[in-house]
């Protein structure tokens, strides 16, 4: 009795041993592949009758190691019914663009950001831009962002600067009753040193109701200013094209 009572004993421990063992190792999971990360931080943005697309360049593959083999991007745009959402919409074998990263040409960067212009060719049309990374090994998953392209809002007329003692008054010709709808935000005000582009963020931190706006945030220097009305439309915000540039030395 006594030998067949530590036979059993001998016998449970193995079983919890076991049990343990199994639950230290935990569910069998697939390998990372070795391809490269999508794209990350899309957006689509409307400006006038532009969309710009923008997104970040990934620096790792799908396991954590780093990307050393990135070639560039293929930009594809589909489109689709705003009613029924991009469910349905067909997906693009053709790329809208080919994104090599040693030849940019129409595509500008900014540390690690791309940012490419589309003009789409139909308004009240939803539009899905898809963004794949490609290597010489393989390519990544689609990152994707959706953009319902409205008619381009109208644009603020006759910008002007006054020097003033705190700063710059940059004010415009305001929008008439007919243009401003329902859908009439404000607007925008930007800031560049003469020979720059137009910069992604405007110098007003809320969206200015009024016709004017005074820059006290500034040194001495030359710069130009442009102003875009800011419209929300199919649930997104858009902004007109650019007003013309006006100059001040300051």
């Amino acid at each position: 009795m006594r030998k067949t009572g530590k036979r059993w004993s001998v016998v449970a421990l193995g079983f919890l041993m076991f049990l343990a063992g199994c639950g230290v190792r935990g569910p069998i999971r697939p390998p990372l592949r070795q391809l490269p990360a999508s794209a990350s931080h899309v957006s689509a943005r409307q400006i006038g009758s532009t969309v710009l697309i923008s997104w970040n360049v990934p620096k790792t593959r799908e396991d954590g190691a780093p990307l050393t083999d990135l070639r560039g991007f293929d930009l594809y745009r589909d489109s689709f019914a705003p009613d029924t959402g991009c469910v349905e919409c067909a997906a693009s074998d053709v790329p809208l663009r080919d994104v090599d990263l040693e030849y940019l040409e129409d595509v500008v960067r900014e540390d690690d950001r791309l940012t490419f212009k589309d003009r789409p060719p139909v308004t009240d049309t939803g539009y899905r831009y898809r963004i794949v990374s490609v290597t010489a090994s393989g390519r990544s998953d689609a990152a994707s962002v959706d953009l319902v392209f409205a008619a381009a809002p109208p644009v603020p007329i006759h910008p002007m600067v006054e020097h003033r003692t705190e700063g710059v008054r940059v004010h415009w010709t305001p929008l008439t009753e007919q243009q401003r709808t329902a859908d009439f935000v404000g607007y925008n005000i930007y800031r560049r040193r003469v020979g720059e582009a137009v910069p992604s963020n405007p110098i007003n931190d809320v969206v200015c109701l009024d016709s004017a706006f005074m820059d006290r945030n500034i040194s001495a220097g030359e710069y130009v200013y442009t102003v875009r009305s800011v419209w929300r439309v199919n649930g997104q915000r858009i902004e007109s094209a650019d007003s013309t540039d006006v100059v001040s030395s300051f």
